[in-house]
């Protein structure tokens, strides 16, 4: 496996973005040992650019991550700012963890993807960096000619896993820049990781049993409702209304009382003729 002088570089400015001291970028080169100690392969190497290769974010730098969870975007514009032109501009990305030297960040925690200007998304390859960290394979992102003042913009899209370690709560990463003559430029941040929230599981609501379907009315004919209804019972005489009790309620009793009227009747009459006849 080859590593570029590209990733040399975001290893370099990755770890002294943690601020820890790493040095310039060929002693960071060698300490990888596994390419070659004159980053030019023997040839000589261009002149110096006077200059730099700007690399500025198009929009605020994401500060944090959810693992598991949506990714965060950095678009980036690089910008040849030296005083001539460059046929090969090599942009490269890196990311790491440097805050804690028990833990490092895996090829298998993250997923990357790039794109230029307004193309379509790829996959970005990655491999571990020259000591920790990862950065992009050799050939993963296209070379850039940039002429004087002229850019070219590249955005990435990071994303980090659900099983991330807990121990990996920032990742730092860095877009750069770097020109054959070794003039880079780069930008970068620190994410910090955060973990979703358990949900909390409601307490199941109490169940109200169905209730018993009323029963369906059912339309009765006419001639229904006549054959289903009783026969009325026979019409009764009214009682006759009870007599005050101020006569006989019976014959013998009617007979008895005239019988003793005429005869009080007769004692008068009597009486009378009595009295006339002693006159």
């Amino acid at each position: 496996m080859r590593t570029s002088r590209s990733a040399a570089t975001v290893t370099a400015v990755l770890a002294l973005t943690a601020c820890i001291n790493f040095l310039a970028t060929d002693t960071a080169w060698a300490v990888c040992g596994n390419g070659p100690k004159d980053p030019s392969g023997g040839k000589p190497r261009p002149a110096k650019h006077q200059g730099e290769l700007q690399v500025t974010a198009l929009k605020a730098l994401p500060t944090q991550i959810t693992a598991g969870g949506a990714a965060v975007e950095l678009p980036v514009r690089i910008t040849n700012r030296t005083d001539a032109a460059y046929e090969q501009v090599e942009p490269s990305l890196g990311l790491g963890h440097f805050y804690d030297m028990s833990v490092d960040l895996q090829l298998r925690d993250v997923k990357v993807s790039w794109k230029k200007g307004d193309g379509k998304w790829h996959d970005l390859a990655l491999q571990p960096g020259c000591t920790r960290g990862i950065v992009n394979k050799d050939g993963a992102l296209p070379m850039l000619a940039l002429g004087k003042g002229e850019s070219a913009e590249l955005t990435y899209r990071i994303a980090v896993v659900a099983s991330v370690p807990k121990a990996l709560d920032t990742i730092t990463y860095s877009a750069n820049a770097t020109g054959p003559d070794l003039v880079s430029g780069t930008v970068g941040g620190t994410l910090n990781v955060l973990r979703p929230k358990p949900a909390t599981t409601a307490p199941a609501p109490r169940t109200t049993p169905p209730a018993t379907p009323a029963a369906t009315p059912v339309a009765v004919t006419a001639e229904q409702s006549e054959q289903s209804e009783p026969a009325a019972a026979p019409s009764q005489a009214p009682a006759p209304a009870e007599l005050a009790e101020t006569g006989s309620t019976t014959p013998n009793t009617f007979l008895l009382a005239s019988a003793a009227a005429f005869i009080a009747l007769g004692a008068t009459v009597l009486t009378v003729i009595r009295r006339r006849t002693r006159r």
